[in-house]
């Protein structure tokens, strides 16, 4: 019997992934225990925050646009990123519906996007217009870069408590942004959980997905599995595993 994962694929047309750090006490109360944090040499956290936009018919749904946030954490299990999921946005319901149902904290309302993929140029609002981020990349001097060879682990919160793991892949064509951002602008917006992110120092970005000709770019994950139970979960404490 087979022991590949099945993967869950949604193909896009572009991804755009920028990281920032922050204080870490910025971020740290929001991840639960026994996750921890991963911090630079300085002490700093890393935050993730990426756009998406999906193409027409992904698990029937219309083209989506999506703003997704999380922190990086110290991974578990294998090599490679890993993040706990903070929050998911998009432009229609029943995209945050569906990511409702499958275990992800999700916004309450559908976002606005104005987004210049040539440009490289990404404004959202939330539904009444108030900012939530706007960044502005400069792709000049950018490299192509593989996909990373090895999966990114993603942790959310079950609904009893506890934490599920799952595993999120790329397929499709990558490149690193060598210059800094033109612009960012990350607010105090409900959508960052409380989190301060207004003195957020952007650092450089990875650009997937950049050659929207690509038929075969998606976004893959495998399904959730529960690894800490709620007896093991709390708000975050600084112990490792």
């Amino acid at each position: 019997m087979s022991s590949r994962p099945h993967w869950d694929v949604w193909p896009c047309v572009h991804a755009c992934t920028q990281f920032f750090r922050v204080a870490a006490e910025a971020v740290e109360h929001l991840v639960p225990q026994p996750l921890v944090i991963k911090r630079d040499k300085a002490g700093r956290a890393e935050i993730e925050l990426g756009y998406v936009r999906f193409r027409d018919g992904a698990h029937g749904l219309p083209p989506t646009e999506e703003l997704a946030w999380a922190i990086a954490v110290e991974r578990v299990r294998g090599l490679g990123f890993a993040f706990f999921a903070m929050n998911i946005g998009a432009d229609n319901l029943g995209f945050l519906d569906y990511n409702r149902r499958i275990g992800f904290n999700v916004a309450p309302r559908p976002l606005r996007f104005r987004t210049d993929v040539n440009r490289q140029s990404y404004r959202v609002e939330d539904e009444g217009g108030a900012l939530i981020c706007e960044l502005r990349h400069n792709a000049e001097g950018s490299l192509p870069v593989p996909i990373f060879p090895v999966s990114t682990e993603v942790w959310t919160r079950t609904p009893d408590g506890g934490l599920a793991r799952r595993t999120m892949k790329w397929r499709g064509r990558a490149r690193v942004h060598v210059a800094p951002l033109v612009a960012s602008s990350l607010t105090d917006h409900p959508f960052f959980g409380g989190a301060k992110l207004t003195r957020a120092e952007p650092v450089p970005s990875i650009v997937f997905s950049s050659v929207t000709a690509d038929p075969f770019a998606a976004q893959l994950f495998t399904a959730p599995e529960e690894v800490f139970e709620p007896a093991l979960t709390a708000p975050y404490a600084a112990s490792p595993i």
